[in-house]
């Protein structure tokens, strides 16, 4: 697999606004469970 499509790959799974939201919660390095990130991203744990 090329750089190019891996970069794809990734950018086409961080698209998806809920896990783009429960990247960027995370992107502060403290530890949170999956309810407290279903709760930040706005969906169901």
């Amino acid at each position: 697999m090329s750089t190019k499509s891996n970069v794809a790959m990734i950018a086409s799974l961080v698209s998806e606004p809920s896990r783009a939201a429960i990247l960027t919660v995370l992107l502060d390095g403290r530890f949170h469970t999956a309810s407290e990130l279903a709760y930040m991203a706005g969906i169901t744990p």
